[in-house]
Parts: C-alpha cells; structure tokens; sequence
C-alpha cells in the first residue's frame, strides 16, 4: 500500500529527463513519486556518451563511480573511409567528453532525487492515466502485470517514458513520430589505435539512413551499435564488424541490446491539461546523432521549473506557465533539434559518392554544427562552392 494516495506530480519513467525533473520538483517543495517499469535502472541500450556539459546541468561531479572513460577526440568516417575528419578537444567547438556507465549514472541521479525527498519506485509499470476533476488517477501495476494494481491521484503528470511513452500514446498525437532501429554490443578485445577516441561510420552500404559507432570504454572494451532504417541493424552490424578485422579479430560479444530512437524531432505539442511530456517521449533528441542524454536532462530541468512557476500563478490554474515550458526548452535545445532534423533530411538523401565528397570538403568543425544544429549557414556557405552539393546541400540548408 502507499503511503499516500496523492501527490503533487507522478513522474513516469527514471530515465535523465524523469530523475532530473522528479529532484528539480522536490527541491521546490512538491511531494513527487517517480515510477519506474524496469527493477534496474539504465535497461535500454545506450552509446552512453557524454559531455562534460551534461554532468554539470545533471548537478553531479565526474566521479569514477558513473564514468567509465574519458574522450578527448572523435573520428568520423566517409563511406570510403579514405580520409577520416577528426574533432579534436580543446578547440572551441568540442570540450570534455566521457563515456558513462549509464545504468551507475542514473543511480546517482535517483540517490539525489531521493535525498530530495522524491519517493522513487521501481518495477512499477504505469499503465495509463485519466482525469478526476481537477486531479490525474494514475493506474499502475507490478511489472508484467501481476497483483491487482493500485492507483494514485497526482495534479502534475510527466511523461518521461521514452520512446513507447504510454503518457504520449494516452494524451498526445504520436502520428509524426519517426524511429530508426539501433542495434549495440558491449565488446571486449577490442583493438583500437586510441581508446580515447570515439568512432563515427556513415554510408548507404554500411549503416542507410543512420551510423555506426565505436565508443571505447577503456581496457579493450568498447560499445559497438548501429543505427539503420529499411532493414535489420543486426545485418549491418555484424557486416561492420566483418568488415574491420584489425579492430574486431579477436573480440567477443558480452552484451547485447537493442531498441529504436525516436529522430523526427521534438513533437508539436508536449504540454497537456496539467500533463507534460519530457526526454524521448517528446521527441526531444538530436536527429542527425541521436543523442538524447543531455537534451533530456535539460528538459527535465525546464519542465519542473514551468510547473513551479504554475504554482505562482494567482489564480492557481497554471495554464499559462505551463504553456512556456516549450518556449523554455526552445532556447536550450528545441531550436537545435529543429536545425538537425533539417540537416538530417538533407543529408539522408546524398548517395555515398556524395557523402565522400562531403567529406573532403568539411572539417570537424562543420560536423559538430550539423550534428548539433547550429551555424548551419556558415556551413551551406562553404558547400556552395561545388556546384553539385551547392544544390543538394547548400540551398536546402539555407531555405
């Protein structure tokens, strides 16, 4: 049984954007519990790389606890793989990266959250939710549904739930929503000229419509995944490991996982009556990377402070506040989403000839702006010297 039966915000799923607003919320004085449908944190597969950024807006210090490396370069990789451009750290345009044991991350987020004061549960799988007046009834249940489920009323709801978000399939219009398919394996003896430096593949033969990544985690281990659309990850995957003796001859297989991630960018609508979607759920990734840590975290951060601000409000309805919650977002990140997915749409149409000749042109630099969404101009600007990419590049970029 619960301790209580309300609170003032349910937050679902204890992925980075739900511990992260769950503990913004308590250490505003909100009663919060946080449900969680794994027994584990951190079950879905993951690069797990991060910025020093990332840690620094998740309130935590780079312990060894959670981290597992530390990057300090990245190589990406044209369909050739003739002519590798590197990003190199300390330059301007990249700072210092990490790979997280994820699973030990967010156990550290769920230990602040806690200290907080946020009751989290695990193996709590919700189920739906529906409204009672003024208040949310949320219904949960054991994970696989045993025992006969109970049921908690809340005045917030958030919906932090990832990619199959039962509170976006609930309250929200999931009809836009694009996945692709990602495929990793956890690796060791491994053989790589730098285990701190992360590796990018892109091409139609290697990885259509996404990449394949290396991401070291120190000692001859790395994390080794895919993303694809239009046909099996696992195909492609194992193809790319075949494909690279030098670095995969003498590696096994420890773990494998898979799950899609959502790449359409951030849903026109996240904000509900008193409901808001945060992470995943919303869309909130990047496209073009599919990275989702850091945005999700800063979504988090930026939702628990709408629903503060809610609180202020004379006449206690809250509607405006909670309306600004995407504009917030927007500053942080939404318009970088934007910006990626139109580089992303641009991008997944080049053929590999393209591609390779994409890459002698760009440095990393133009990389990290594309991946992220920024300065797309100054890199259309540079493309627009070719006349074949200045028509399927540059002006696309500029429009």
């Amino acid at each position: 049984m619960w301790e209580m039966d309300y609170y003032d915000a349910v937050v679902v799923g204890g992925g980075p954007a739900g511990l992260t607003a769950a503990r913004a919320l308590a250490e505003k004085g909100l009663d919060v519990i946080l449900f969680e449908r794994e027994m584990a944190f951190g079950k879905k597969p993951c690069g797990e790389a991060v910025s020093e950024g990332a840690l620094r807006d998740a309130g935590l210090e780079p312990s060894p606890s959670f981290l597992r490396n530390e990057i300090t370069a990245a190589l990406v990789y044209p369909p050739d793989e003739a002519n590798p451009i590197p990003i190199e750290r300390g330059s301007e345009f990249i700072g210092v990266g990490y790979i997280l044991d994820k699973p030990s991350f967010l156990k550290a987020l769920s230990e602040r959250a806690e200290a907080g004061g946020v009751r989290v549960e695990l193996g709590r799988n919700v189920e739906g939710a529906s409204r009672t007046g003024s208040h949310l009834k949320v219904k949960v249940k054991d994970k696989g549904g045993l025992g006969g489920g109970e049921a908690v009323e809340c005045r917030f709801l958030l919906g932090c739930d990832g990619y199959a978000s039962t509170i976006r399939r609930g309250f929200f219009d999931s009809s836009k929503v694009e996945m692709i398919s990602c495929l990793q394996y956890v690796m060791n003896g491994c053989e790589l000229t730098d285990e701190h430096t992360m590796e990018f593949y892109v091409g139609n033969r290697i990885a259509p419509g996404g990449y394949a990544w290396i991401f070291p985690r120190g000692g001859g281990q790395a994390n080794v995944g895919i993303g694809v659309r239009g046909g099996s990850p696992k195909t492609y995957l194992d193809k790319f490991i075949e494909d690279h003796p030098g670095k995969f001859r003498s590696a096994e297989i420890v773990k494998m996982g898979g799950a899609p991630v959502i790449i359409s960018g951030q849903l026109d609508r996240i904000v509900g009556d008193s409901i808001l979607l945060c992470g995943e759920s919303a869309g909130q990734v990047i496209p073009l990377t599919g990275a989702g840590i850091h945005t999700s975290i800063a979504a988090g951060k930026a939702a628990a402070e709408a629903i503060s601000e809610s609180l202020e409000e004379p006449d206690q309805k809250g509607g405006e506040a909670l309306q600004k919650y995407p504009s917030k977002y927007h500053r942080i990140y939404g318009r970088k989403i934007e910006r990626s997915l139109k580089a992303l749409r641009v991008i997944e149409r080049l053929s590999d000839g393209d591609l390779n000749t994409l890459a002698s042109l760009i440095d990393g630099r133009d990389i990290v702006n594309l991946a992220n969404g920024e300065n797309l101009e100054e890199v259309a600007k540079k493309l627009m010297r070719h006349p074949g990419l200045a028509l399927k590049i540059a002006y696309s970029l500029l429009r």
